[in-house]
């Protein structure tokens, strides 16, 4: 199990935003234009930020990605895809 690690208090603006701090962000080499994810745990009344990472649709490789139908597939798994098409 993780341990959390508290890194500050921000509030939400008028427009719902909220500001990551920046030693949070060097932390996780979070960059101005990344994409982060959001992840809800209702039981726990808390939400993970995430960076994110895209990754195939298949097997989660994050290595030679190429988009399919809106959709990230490795070289990989577009071979497979090819051998049994």
């Amino acid at each position: 199990m993780s341990v959390l690690e508290k890194r500050g208090v921000r509030q939400i603006d008028a427009l719902g935003r909220v500001v990551i701090p920046i030693d949070v962000r060097r932390s996780l080499d979070m960059k101005i234009g990344d994409n982060v994810e959001f992840f809800v745990d209702s039981s726990q009344n808390s939400v993970t930020i995430k960076k994110y990472v895209d990754s195939c649709t298949f097997c989660g490789s994050h290595e030679k990605l190429r988009i399919f139908e809106n959709k990230s597939v490795c070289k990989n798994c577009i071979k497979k895809l090819s051998d049994i098409g």
